[in-house]
């Protein structure tokens, strides 16, 4: 009776998060996305190519950098109070940066762009 009751619920869970797969008497169960991530993508818009990007409006609370510092991808440049929260904005890329756009208490914008940085040289040129 017990099997029964697993293999029922094991259907229900089916139907409600995607197939159930056995193997070797265990359970594997393969999630789906929810539909809004799919909408996404793999490439993220507040960070793309040679600009960092506040992500929504709020205030600039701390500059991490200054024009001419080398940076790695991931680096942290500043810090964004929004709704009462800090937002860290991180670099894109590897690379130097060329301007930044905010200093701390300013207000910015959604979308705005908030640290530049130099054009990436492709090798072919050096």
């Amino acid at each position: 009776m017990g099997l029964v009751v697993v293999r029922v619920l094991l259907g229900f869970l089916e139907t409600l998060i995607g197939p159930t797969v056995f193997q070797d008497g265990s359970y594997l169960f393969r999630l789906t996305p929810p539909r809004y991530l799919k909408r996404l993508g793999s490439k993220d818009l507040h960070q793309a190519g040679d600009t960092a990007v506040a992500p929504m409006p709020g205030v600039v609370d701390k500059v991490w950098v200054a024009p001419g510092d080398s940076v790695q991808a991931g680096d942290p440049l500043m810090v964004l109070i929004a709704m009462k929260m800090e937002h860290i904005i991180r670099a894109p890329r590897a690379g130097i940066v060329a301007k930044v756009l905010f200093s701390s208490k300013d207000n910015v914008g959604k979308n705005s762009t908030v640290v530049t940085f130099q054009p990436e040289l492709d090798s072919e040129m050096q």
